[in-house]
């Protein structure tokens, strides 16, 4: 849980009514795919760009010209191509993290 919803919320000491307000407060984070640069801005040797959402796979699967993802948590070297142009960009190491699935279908 998000550390500022976990302060929020610890007062909280119905359940139901705590695991409610998440499933509220959490659904557009959920249906959303968000890319950012997380080795940090100006140049550098190795640029790192991390995604997350359900779109995820798709975006890594159209940038890689791959039909399945790699085996997950393992680094691959793979060719990272335009999408709409086919153009080999670069080659780089590719992680794949599955998302955690939980019983309760929260997180």
């Amino acid at each position: 849980m998000w550390p500022f919803l976990q302060r929020r919320l610890w007062p909280v000491r119905n359940r139901r009514v705590c695991k409610l307000f998440c499933r509220l407060y959490c659904q557009a984070a959920k249906r959303d795919t968000i890319f950012a640069l997380s080795s940090g801005q100006g140049k550098c040797g190795v640029a790192v760009i991390r995604t997350s959402g359900p779109a995820s796979r798709s975006a890594l699967l159209c940038m890689t010209g791959t039909k399945k993802p790699p085996p997950p948590r393992t680094a691959t070297l793979r060719r990272i191509c335009d999408p709409s142009s086919c153009e080999i960009l670069d080659q780089g190491l590719v992680l794949w993290f599955p998302g955690i699935k939980h019983s309760d279908g929260i997180w």
